[in-house]
């Protein structure tokens, strides 16, 4: 629960010295009913509230509050003693606010998480929006089609959908793409949310008097909005001020007008600007800045319109202005004045201003040229409902207010349900929705909850409508988290060190990575990391085999760490330092002979450039001496030695760094080759082992790949013998002749 932290509390004895001797004595406590925090005699409300202040503190409890508090006897104060302090204090109060929820038509799974709530805000009011809908048929229906819902690439592979349609395809910008069954799911159900910051999703968007100019600055605090008076570029890129009897309008206070004028919450449309276009400390979203061409001076704050970018949105504010006819554009707003062109029909034009029967516009004539001119009205077609086209920043919000009210606060008057359009009184169901982000409401609801606590409002009467659906997965995941065991893996090691990841498991708040410490025969946590993180390094001495396991948690109501089945027991160890020493003490026209000196390890790699059947590991070895028997006469190679530990049958191979590199040109000469070929008309063409169909496939060639021909063989000479390089890789084997033309 945001703000809660547990307060470890030491035991306080007081040792008072006194002549010759030493006295130790516990501190006197208070004598007080238990829980009388307020020390007013009884236990009510206000103690438990008290408490809660306590326990959310920084600064340690008094011994008379732990004496008073500690309810449970476990010597610290925490949100167990809290709640029973609350239970105590409003035994009966608490039962008939469960009992009320329940006869409302809440889950049993949602009245845990209202009942802390309830115990945290009791003047929050909270109403359940049945839907009436199935779970699984509304997340279908909310995922049809899939780039419906989208999510950046940043949440991670489990959150992104991998269908065959999906997989890789960006649906917006630069990072957006379609969100995954799971992430769907995960956003969508309102049991994930409730908790103080983000149940703001489901509060009501309407108007309230209570708003004020400050709580709007309180969201808009880390852009260029905030305390700002509203300046913006007209279509001539000039800077401009806005300005309302005589005085400069600042951002707050447009939005506060718009929310008062169209009955939508203040501090809703703050968030939902917020979240549009101002992110950044500069006015340089495409719907904020003014100068995204071709619609200069042009602004829309809510991106209303915007499916596929910003300037989807721009052109839904610009009125999607066109030519119903081929129109004269003139230099002054009479048809006597200088003709600048023609615009042909069905042309796209750019809203400037409008003078009597004509709008100065920018657009592109028959002269290929793009000029800003007057055209008659009566030749262009436009969309000038909710004030558009919106030609400075406070026309975009006031008016962007009423485009909410009129479209989504009748049947979507939540965050919640203007992301994820679940009433089926809209005629809409699961779409008509404000925006693709599958992550919006949640993150609006962040910044929501920070203006109220900025405020210190947030114990004020609130009113929230969570959707409850049908057959909703039961609360049974604890169960299954239980279950669940991650999937360890080594993922690289060093002569002192050794690397872990693992994958991310539904739900955790952190994993633990446990080594065997055999003296003990237990196992003890190494490594402690939150939720977002799925790998680690740890220290190990040289050639010693480890032993880990890894749990995943989450915290439950009481704060206590509930643990997932153990992952599969790995056992690791450090890589082998590196060998050292490799010459070359021998070598013929068929053989070269290797040595090294010896390093602390299991055996070696011996690895040979140009390889041996497509395949540079030519051999392993315990011994510090290797011979290389498949050389070749008049041929250079270069050798390297890797050595490797493998201490356990289940451990994966451990490899050292590489060894230096000899090289050796053998004896005699090379053989004489038959030139080079070319693979031709054959698409693509298997390389084996031997020339026959019946030797293994060592890689696959494709027409154009040259090759040297070594000789031939089988059946009447019907295959090439070869060698090539594909992918910086030396290979050699057998091709069928057919498809290989000499060059």
């Amino acid at each position: 629960m945001k703000g809660f932290r547990r307060i470890a509390v030491a035991a306080l004895l007081a040792c008072l010295l006194t002549v010759g001797t030493f006295t130790c004595a516990l501190p006197t406590l208070a004598a007080a009913v238990k829980g009388d925090l307020t020390g007013d005699g009884k236990v009510t409300e206000a103690d438990a509230a008290k408490l809660l202040k306590i326990v959310s503190s920084k600064t340690a409890p008094t011994a008379a509050q732990l004496s008073a508090g500690d309810f449970n006897g476990d010597g610290k104060l925490d949100l167990r003693d809290v709640t029973q302090l609350y239970s105590k204090a409003t035994a009966s109060t608490t039962e008939v606010f469960q009992a009320n929820m329940r006869e409302l038509g809440f889950p049993a799974s949602y009245i845990p998480y209202l009942t802390t709530l309830h115990i945290q805000h009791p003047k929050w009011v909270f109403e359940p929006f049945i839907t009436g809908l199935v779970w699984d048929d509304a997340v279908k229906g909310e995922r049809t089609p899939h780039r419906k819902q989208l999510i950046l690439t940043s949440q991670g592979a489990s959150m992104q959908c991998s269908c065959s349609s999906c997989k890789g395809v960006i649906q917006e910008g630069p990072s957006w793409v379609s969100a995954s069954e799971k992430a769907v799911k995960y956003y969508m159900d309102p049991r994930n949310w409730l908790d103080e910051e983000h149940i703001f999703q489901f509060e009501d968007c309407t108007y309230a008097s209570t708003q004020t100019i400050a709580g709007v600055n309180a969201i808009l605090k880390g852009t260029w909005m905030y305390n700002a008076n509203i300046t913006y570029l007209d279509a001539f890129g000039k800077t401009q001020s806005v300005t309302k009897n005589d005085k400069a309008v600042t951002y707050a206070a447009a939005i506060l007008e718009a929310a008062k004028t169209y009955d939508v919450s203040a501090y809703y449309i703050a968030s939902k600007i917020k979240q549009e276009v101002g992110s950044s400390s500069a006015s340089n979203a495409g719907g904020s800045c003014g100068d995204d061409a071709p619609f200069l001076g042009i602004y829309n704050y809510y991106n209303i319109g915007a499916y596929t970018g910003a300037r989807d949105g721009l052109e839904w504010a610009n009125g999607y202005m066109t030519t119903k006819v081929a129109c004269p554009l003139y230099s002054k707003a009479a048809t006597t004045a200088t003709k600048l062109g023609t615009v042909a029909k069905g042309s796209e034009i750019y809203y400037i201003g409008a003078t009597g029967n004509f709008y100065r516009v920018r657009a592109v004539t028959d002269n290929g040229k793009t000029q800003a001119g007057y055209i008659l009205k009566s030749g262009v077609s436009m969309y000038t409902t909710y004030g558009r086209p919106w030609t400075n920043p406070y026309k975009s919000i006031v008016y962007g207010a009423q485009y909410v009210h009129d479209n989504f606060m009748e049947y979507q008057f939540t965050n919640y349900l203007q992301k994820f359009n679940v009433n089926p009184a809209s005629e809409s169901l699961h779409y008509h929705e404000y925006m693709g982000n599958v992550m919006g409401a949640a993150s609006e609801a962040s910044m929501t909850y920070d203006a109220y606590s900025e405020l210190g409002i947030l114990d004020s009467p609130m009113t929230f409508s969570i959707p409850v659906y049908k057959n909703m997965p039961s609360d049974d995941w604890v169960s299954e988290f239980a279950a669940t065991a991650p999937t360890l893996a080594r993922s690289g090691a060093t002569t002192t060190t050794v690397s872990f990841k693992w994958n991310l498991i539904d739900h955790a708040e952190g994993y633990r990575l446990y080594k065997y410490n055999s003296s003990t025969d237990k196992y003890t946590c190494v490594v402690d990391t939150d939720a977002a993180t799925t790998s680690c390094t740890v220290s190990l001495k040289s050639g010693e085999l480890g032993q880990f396991k890894l749990h995943a948690y989450y915290y439950n109501a009481e704060k206590k760490r509930v643990f997932t089945a153990a992952s599969k027991i790995l056992y690791v160890e450090p890589a082998p330092a590196a060998v050292t020493g490799l010459k070359v003490t021998a070598y013929t026209s068929s053989s070269v002979t290797l040595n090294w000196t010896a390093t602390d390890c299991d055996a070696y790699f011996v690895y040979r450039s140009p390889g041996i059947g497509g395949k540079t590991n030519i051999g392993s070895v315990t011994a510090t001496t290797f011979t290389d028997q498949r050389a070749e006469a008049g041929t250079k190679y270069t050798y390297h030695v890797v050595a490797y530990n493998m201490r356990n049958s289940s451990v994966t191979k451990t490899l050292g760094a590489s060894s230096n590199k000899v090289s050796v040109t053998t004896k005699g000469t090379a053989a004489a080759t038959l030139g080079t070929g070319t693979v031709y008309n054959a698409g693509t063409l298997n390389v084996r082992k031997g020339p026959d169909t019946t030797y293994d496939v060592v890689t696959m060639v494709y027409d154009g790949q040259v090759l040297t021909l070594l000789g031939t063989a089988g059946s009447g000479g019907t295959w090439y013998h070869v060698k090539f390089t594909k992918n910086s890789t030396s290979y050699e084997g057998y091709v069928f002749g057919e498809y290989v033309k000499k060059l």
